[in-house]
């Protein structure tokens, strides 16, 4: 079934309908027993069923399509987050953990970089004076992201 996902762009459901009773009986197919006993059906019967389900092999293949484009623009997003993660802890586990309490989206490194010096700066003028506690107030932060008082 993960082949036929991969290979013809079909959801679970559209893999059991094309294996289901209702459509051996409209196109008279039979499939056939794997190894395991496991029912699988031919890739021309996936094929087929595909082409019926879409209307047409053109609409079919423009839904592949964007199915896999989506999956490009996901797999895209999960990399550049978890980039984004590794070059944050590599400061800092602190700074990293910092970032995502105040909730600072930025990708920029450039950026990042500016807003971990601003972080250390804070941190010791804050630690000069015992404030510890005090980073997450609301001008720290501006400070931290911005540069800006």
């Amino acid at each position: 079934m993960a082949e036929a996902k991969l290979r013809y762009g079909m959801t679970d459901k559209d893999y059991l309908g094309a294996v289901g009773r209702k459509f051996k009986a409209v196109f008279g197919l039979m499939p056939y027993l794997n190894y395991l006993g496991r029912e699988r059906c031919h890739w021309s019967t996936l094929e087929q069923y595909m082409i019926v389900k879409s209307g047409s092999k053109l609409a079919w293949l423009r839904v592949r399509y964007k199915r896999d484009e989506k999956k490009k623009k996901a797999r895209a997003t999960r990399l550049l987050i978890e980039k984004r993660r590794y070059f944050i802890e590599a400061f800092s586990p602190a700074f990293a953990e910092y970032v995502s309490s105040i909730r600072f989206r930025e990708y920029d490194t450039d950026v990042l970089r500016q807003s971990y010096q601003r972080y250390i700066e804070v941190r010791a003028k804050l630690g000069e004076h015992g404030l510890w506690h005090h980073i997450d107030s609301a001008p720290c932060k501006k400070f931290i992201k911005t540069g800006k008082m």
